[in-house]
């Protein structure tokens, strides 16, 4: 059954969103199913991203849903009030795993100094992953309610068994970030390649 589970992408918002939206998004379009194959279905919602996924239990499963919402024309509606068309389509996941284990260490880093930066001592660490000129690019948020504030990208490059990162780019808006953090976390990242 594992084998022939299917993915569902919804994408088109904006900007990056906090979980708890993206899950409002998410139950909504869910319930174009009928109750017993809602049942089915597991969402895919990372803390902060501009996109969620389903996983269906076959591909027929997800066909006929993309189909339906693609019928029901979704959108997102942005704080003044601009409708954004949201799409659907079936995909597989990239398999990069070993990107996880070059993040951990960054994220314990990350936490610790979060814990004392002030106005995010209680801040979660969201991350988001896009493929950008054939690099992945982990972009760092600090998630405090549903305010998502941008703090650093790490760029990684190479094939899964050999990725590396090789990057570290500090947000161009406002970072909270003192700037001998940000140094900590660049030397950390890019000393791990």
């Amino acid at each position: 059954m594992l084998d022939e589970a299917c993915l569902v992408f919804i994408r088109g918002f904006p900007v990056v969103q906090p979980g708890i939206v993206l899950r409002e998004y998410a139950e909504e379009a869910l319930e174009i199913l009928p109750a017993l194959e809602r049942a089915l279905v597991r969402m895919r919602i990372s803390p902060a991203d501009s996109q969620f996924s389903f996983v269906f239990p076959s591909p027929a499963s997800a066909k006929s849903f993309v189909e339906g919402y693609s019928a029901r024309k979704f959108v997102f509606e942005d704080c003044d009030k601009a409708m954004h068309p949201l799409t659907c389509r079936t995909g597989k996941p990239l398999a990069l795993r070993r990107r996880g284990g070059l993040i951990m260490p960054i994220y314990a880093l990350l936490t610790t100094i979060l814990s004392r930066t002030r106005g995010y001592t209680a801040a979660s660490i969201s991350q988001v992953s896009r493929q950008r000129g054939g690099a992945t690019h982990t972009e760092f948020y600090a998630l405090v309610g549903k305010t998502l504030t941008p703090l650093f990208s790490l760029i990684f490059e190479g094939a899964p068994e050999q990725l590396a990162i090789v990057g570290f780019l500090p947000a161009t808006n406002y970072c909270p970030l003192a700037d001998a953090d940000l140094t900590i976390l660049s030397e950390a990242a890019v000393g791990m390649a």
